[in-house]
Parts: structure tokens; sequence; C-alpha cells
């Protein structure tokens, strides 16, 4: 991948804070030109950064599905290979190295009631896509420690204790003094475990008119998990809960984006 220059990096980064495109970059050019340096220093490029990357407990992470990327792109990776057991609720991650044997990792919901975690937020809503992620973030770090160079994995990371007045909380989501950590690690699992069925952060502010992800209450926040478990359950489909009228076309979206950017630049 080819490198940006700084200055490219700071155009991008200027755009994107006064872009809705990215809401939760809003008014964030140092924290969106940061994430995309740090970014590209994994091998990254600028829009998968921005929408990857986060900062839980102090600590730089990805969500899962770009762990896995990161490892896929090093001449050195060779294969992934991952299997649920409904009946047991165990699952497992299979990689292999290059000229090394492949090594295999397992989390099952024994696992997770050990660590505290089953019923918890998202594990309630998506258990399997939890557990899966747990067990392939153990893979993948074992085994290319060089690659992914201590960078934790955010659905794992979230979980973790707090730590005295460590917050948790993407890098581009500053934190009001007066909410909860918990009630911060609750909304950014809520809106990831939404994505994981098709429906996007843009979808749900649309449908709540709202612009950034801190200015959903809790009561809302509350409100989209008992719809997200609904939806999981096939009691409601996405349309019904979302329904179309709230959604812009996406010709129309794209005109709005375009006159947005001739606005900025006169």
């Amino acid at each position: 991948m080819a490198q940006l220059a700084f200055q490219d990096i700071d155009f991008i980064a200027k755009k994107v804070a006064n872009s809705r495109m990215f809401p939760s970059w809003s008014g964030r050019e140092s924290d969106a030109a940061v994430a995309i340096l740090f970014g590209q220093s994994l091998g990254l490029n600028w829009g998968y950064s921005l929408t990857n990357i986060m900062v839980v407990n102090g600590r730089p992470t990805v969500w899962g599905d770009a762990m896995l990327a990161l490892c896929r792109s090093s001449s050195i990776f060779e294969s992934c290979y991952e299997v649920f057991d409904k009946e047991t609720m165990t699952a497992s991650c299979t990689v292999k190295r290059k000229g090394e044997e492949p090594q295999t990792r397992t989390f099952s919901k024994e696992d997770a009631i050990t660590a505290k975690l089953w019923g918890k937020n998202v594990w309630l809503t998506y258990p399997e896509r939890m557990l899966q992620m747990r067990a392939r973030a153990f893979a993948l770090r074992d085994v290319f420690p060089d690659i992914l160079q201590g960078l934790g994995c955010t659905e794992e990371v979230m979980d973790y204790p707090e730590q005295g007045e460590t917050k948790s909380a993407p890098l581009a989501i500053e934190q009001s003094q007066e909410k909860s950590i918990n009630f911060e690690r609750l909304r950014l699992n809520t809106f990831k475990g939404f994505e994981m069925v098709g429906i996007s952060f843009q979808d749900i502010c649309r449908h709540y008119e709202k612009q950034l992800i801190e200015d959903f209450t809790e009561q809302e926040v509350n409100d989209l998990i008992e719809t997200g478990k609904a939806i999981r359950a096939g009691e409601i489909k996405a349309s019904e809960a979302f329904p179309a009228v709230h959604r812009e076309p996406v010709e129309t979206l794209q005109e709005n984006r375009s006159s947005e950017l001739l606005n900025d630049e006169v």
C-alpha cells in the first residue's frame, strides 16, 4: 500500500472532520489524522483506519474483522478456518503461518460464564459472534505477534475490567463527564451489533433524527437493544424496525454530499 504524505493526511482529515459521512469524526480533525497515521503504520488504508481503529481502556484496538484483514495481508499468512459448534456453544479458530503447523484456539459458553461475560449487553444479543471474536483474537495474537505488535481486538478489550480512571471510548468520540463508562461500552456494542445484521449507523441516525453517537439517550439505546433481540429472534424484520421512509435514496445522499464538498471548498 502506498504511503500517504503528511499533507495528504491533513487534507483527508480536514474533509472527514467537516463531513457527515463519518459522523463519529465530526469536528475531530487531529484525531482523524492520528488515526490515519496509526492505521497506515499497520498497513491499513485511510478509510479502513477511520472505521476500524478504536481506543479502549487507553489501548489502540481494531475490530476483529480488521485484525484478520491485517494478518491476511501479510506474506507469512497461509490460512484461517473458523468453526462454531452450536451444541456445545464453542467457537474455534485455526490459523496457519507459512512454514509452521496450524494452531487452534477455542472459546466456549463455559469460558464466557467463567469470565463473567455471558448475558452481558451484546453477549446476550450476539453470543455466537462474540465467542467467534474471542477465539479469533487468541489465535491471531498467538500465531502472528510480529504483525499485530500487541494490537488488541476491540470486541475483546471492551470486556476487560476498568482500571482506575481509565475510560473506554472510540478514538473519534468525546465522552461527556456525566455518562458512565459502562453506558459508553453498551452504546458502542449496540451499534456494532446492528452493523452485523446489515443496519448501518447512518440508518439508525436517520431513524432517530440524530447526528452523532453521543446524542443517543440511555432509553433510546435500551430500545435499540430490544429491537436487535427481536430482529435476531425473527420476531420482526429490519425493514419493519427501520422503515424505508426514514432512509434517503443513495442518489440523494450522494447529491447532498457533493453539494457539501463544494460549499466546503468555497
